[in-house]
């Protein structure tokens, strides 16, 4: 008994090997099946279906061919059978659902007629009637309002003892919705890829023994290789020499404790051209279902310009300072000439200032004794004036 079979397959070969299924003859006597079939199983199941179509007035779940009807007509899947001509002449109820069929739609419907002709092609390319049996093939059939379902069928051909085909049965299972969640599912992955890819950051997966597996874009623009130079070589080849064993030790400790992020780390990296570039690394953990570590992504940040520009405006406040004490020093002698200076125009003018009051005090006597010789002069005048007028009288 093979593990995939569908359960109403283990539970008929069960029921065959304890001798507990019977066919019936025309007179409606119940007929073990045969223990030569024990090895063609589905070729009993069609004999039993082929003798017990019409329904029974009672159910008897002691009576194993009963018991058969119950398991065929309530299976999940989709069974039907058809004829050596391959026509459709039974089929359960849930074969109805599926196709959203009745009976007379079904009943001696040509089987090839519920598949896309390409898909029929593929059915009939694996040679079933030469092979005997097929499991598990992806196809797809039509339904009564036209629309492709998608199944998984299993078929075996139904031969009679001396090799002749008489029929066959198909094992239907609708994979609809996991067809849905498989495309849903490849999209989301194809959007992943695409996003991991075309990311305006670098991205980079590392194994847990430090091999690169895979880089995006960004990463190879970077750092100037192709992904076929770096896939497969370690991760620390790239690393500056001065911080490999740092980083050595900060990735093997992180695979070790299993943690899923550790913040925010500073790594160089040395490019193609011999470069060095400088990156802030957020990482996270893939891990499988039981916890075991995958692999670790990590999402680059360059920040090589920022650092080439911290460094500029690092020298430039360092030269700004070195001018500052310059300047301090420059303006601390100014400073104190200016003071020297000031000190002296001081003494200048309190020497001014002494000499000023001097003058101020010469310049008095000298009003003070121009004033007196102006008295003088006057006194002068009025005395010849005097004088003079007392000569005229007298000589006259």
């Amino acid at each position: 008994m093979r593990s995939d079979d569908p359960d109403i397959i283990k539970t008929l070969r069960k029921e065959e090997r304890l001798g507990r299924l019977h066919s019936r003859d025309s007179g409606g006597q119940k007929i073990p099946v045969k223990e030569e079939r024990e090895n063609n199983h589905l070729e009993s199941m069609f004999t039993l279906l082929k003798h017990h179509i019409e329904d029974m007035p009672t159910i008897d779940l002691g009576d194993p061919i009963e018991k058969y009807r119950i398991i065929f007509d309530n299976s999940a899947v989709a069974i039907m059978l058809t004829d050596e001509n391959e026509r459709i002449v039974h089929w359960n109820s849930y074969t109805e659902k599926l196709l959203g069929m009745g009976r007379d739609e079904l009943v001696m419907k040509p089987v090839k007629n519920l598949y896309p002709q390409d898909e029929w092609k593929k059915i009939r390319s694996e040679n079933i009637r030469q092979k005997g049996i097929k499991y598990h093939m992806q196809t797809k059939m039509i339904r009564k309002d036209n629309q492709l379902v998608d199944v998984d069928i299993s078929l075996s051909v139904l031969k009679d003892h001396i090799g002749n085909v008489i029929g066959s049965i198909g094992i239907i299972k609708d994979t609809s919705q996991y067809k849905q969640m498989e495309r849903a599912l490849q999209t989301s992955e194809e959007t992943a890829k695409q996003l991991y890819e075309k990311a305006p950051v670098p991205y980079e997966t590392i194994s847990p023994n430090g091999t690169i597996t895979n880089v995006n874009e960004k990463w190879c623009q970077l750092l100037g290789y192709t992904k076929t130079e770096v896939i497969g070589t370690s991760l620390f080849d790239y690393i500056h020499c001065e911080e490999q064993d740092t980083v050595k030790s900060f990735f093997y400790n992180k695979i070790t404790n299993e943690k899923p992020c550790m913040g925010s780390h500073e790594w160089t990296y040395i490019t193609k051209n011999g470069e060095p570039r400088v990156f802030i690394n957020n990482d996270f953990l893939n891990v499988d279902v039981e916890g075991a570590v995958l692999s670790v992504c990590f999402m680059m940040d360059d920040v090589t310009e920022q650092k080439k520009i911290e460094e500029e405006l690092r020298k430039a406040h360092y030269w700004l300072e070195r001018k500052v004490q310059e300047r301090t020093v420059e303006l601390s002698k100014l400073t104190t000439s200016l003071k020297k200076k000031n000190n002296e125009y001081k003494r200048t003018v309190g020497e001014l200032h002494i000499e000023l009051e001097k003058l101020q005090k010469s310049q008095r006597k000298i009003e003070q004794n121009y004033t007196k010789l102006r008295k003088l002069d006057r006194a002068k005048s009025n005395f010849l004036t005097i004088t003079g007028h007392e000569l005229r009288t007298s000589l006259s």
